[in-house]
């Protein structure tokens, strides 16, 4: 087992398992879980809840105590083996912050970098362009000299 697959719910790398064991939907099913591990990797990381709060979950639950996925809840894993859910109390077992507001400071955090790995590969391209042109220039200038002049070299 890999350390990635040991920081994700057992649940979910059983199903993985089970998924792809079937023959007929194999692939597409395989895909699937891809993407949502993949997703619930990405939520885990950015411990959030919903878009703006776990309230988002709401409108799909008629219950005093909204249950939210898996990836809201912090320390799942002893949840897990306690066969317990994770239900969004404030200041309790799931993240409180928004996926939005999360993405919005690691952006911030890292807007330079950013910038920085769009920028710089752009005025490489654009140095090596120019001084192509340049070579191209003068290669061109060299052989025009050589026909209008064959005697100077």
């Amino acid at each position: 087992m890999t350390m990635r697959e040991m920081q994700r719910p057992h649940l979910l790398v059983e199903e993985e398992k089970h998924i792809s064991s079937n023959d007929h939907y194999e692939n597409c099913n395989l895909v699937l879980a891809q993407k949502f591990l993949f997703l619930f990797d990405v939520l885990t990381a950015f411990e959030c809840c919903g878009v703006d709060s776990p309230r988002d979950w709401m409108p799909y639950f008629s219950l005093s105590y909204v249950p939210v996925p898996l990836s809201c809840c912090a320390h799942y894993e002893e949840k897990l083996r306690r066969g317990e859910k994770c239900y969004a109390r404030l200041n309790e077992s799931s993240y409180q912050l928004g996926c939005y507001t999360q993405l919005q400071t690691v952006v911030a955090d890292h807007f330079n970098w950013m910038l920085l790995s769009g920028v710089a590969p752009t005025l490489t391209e654009m140095t090596g362009l120019m001084l192509t042109l340049i070579v191209a220039k003068a290669i061109k200038t060299d052989m025009m000299l050589k026909k209008t002049r064959p005697w100077a070299r």
